[in-house]
This record gives structure tokens, sequence and C-alpha cells, in this order.
């Protein structure tokens, strides 16, 4: 188990290290980017939980049954069911990835939706809390300002 645990965190450092997904969320949120964060949000949830999930279950699962993790939403379950991540992360997860596919999977003679910035705010942050509490369990996460209050993304 020690083992598995150093390895995690030499893997998660190097994604902090490439692509600081926090870093590049907080630059989203400053530089009003909201689509931009909303999206990326996403893909770092999907990138760095199927890595975590694929590191965590090495040599319990098949390569091949990894690819049946075909949905965010999958990935998310199973983070939870693992106990990788807590009840209140999974359902942070689960409200941006909602968040997400409202804003790009337009329903035929849909309107599209305006992104309200108070919104996308405030889920990108959720996005930030819900990927510290992801990673920051082998890495320390690099940021560009003071980390959020939780408070702050209820």
């Amino acid at each position: 188990m020690a083992q598995l645990v150093l390895i995690i965190a030499k893997v998660l450092e190097k994604i902090w290290e490439v692509a600081n997904p926090i870093q590049k969320l907080e630059k989203c949120i400053k530089d009003k980017e909201w689509f931009k964060g909303i999206v990326l949000s996403t893909a770092f949830f999907e990138g760095v939980g199927t890595m975590v999930l694929s590191t965590h279950f090495k040599g319990d699962i098949a390569p091949e049954k990894n690819e049946h993790l075909r949905s965010l939403e999958q990935i998310i379950l199973l983070l939870y069911a693992s106990g990788i991540i807590d009840q209140s992360t999974y359902s942070k997860m689960i409200e941006v990835n909602q968040f997400r596919n409202n804003l790009v999977h337009i329903k035929p003679f849909a309107i599209p939706q305006k992104i309200q910035p108070k919104k996308a705010k405030r889920i990108i942050k959720k996005a930030i809390v819900c990927l510290e509490a992801l990673m920051g369990k082998w890495v320390e996460p690099k940021r560009l300002e003071k980390p959020i209050e939780l408070e702050e993304v209820k």
C-alpha cells in the first residue's frame, strides 16, 4: 500500500508540474474565460480521475476494463465508491459536470444558454476545491492566489 501511495504521489507531481490544473482554472477566473474554465474543469476531472483510479487499482483490474469508464459520471462514481473522494467532493464534481453538459449539449431548437459570470465563477471554484481534494492528498498544489475558502463555493 505504501508503494502505491508513492506511485500516485509521483505521477500527480508530474501532472501538477506540467499541467497545473489549479493555476489554469484560477487564470480562467482571472481572465473571465468562463466557458474555457468550465470545460477544462471536467477535462481535468476525467484525466486526473482516470489516472488515480488506474493507479489505485493497479493489478486488480485489467487495463481493457478501464476502457469501460466512458463517461465522467462513471469515473466520479468509482472515485467515490472506492473511497478516494468523499460525498461532498462527489456532489460538487457531479454539479460541475452537469453545468458543463448543459453548456455544451444544446438541445435542438433551444436557445444557447448565456453564461452568468457569478455562477460560472462559483462552478470553477468548486472544480478547484474538487481537484484539491482529489490530488491534494499526494501533492501540494501550486496556486496563483490564496486557497479558496469552502464557504465561497457552497
